[in-house]
């Protein structure tokens, strides 16, 4: 599989998603350097949250790094 298309209010592309037993736990949105990783965070999983709530029911991971602040 190349990518992951998640269906819902929109059509989105998550950059990692790592499924335990068919669960998605950990997800992972790689940002641009010129984003902030506090604005980055906030902005992307807002959006991801109203868009396509069912993809954060089982998460124990949500990380939004930027390459100069990976966290």
């Amino acid at each position: 599989m190349q990518q992951l298309t998640i269906r819902g209010k929109a059509t989105r592309r998550p950059d990692l998603i790592v499924y335990i037993n068919g669960l998605p736990m950990v997800f992972v949105e790689l940002k641009n350097a010129i984003e902030s990783t506090q604005q980055a965070y906030t902005k992307n999983l807002s959006d991801y949250r109203a868009r396509h709530p069912t993809l954060f029911h089982y998460n124990m991971v949500v990380s939004f790094p930027t390459p100069s602040t990976p966290r």
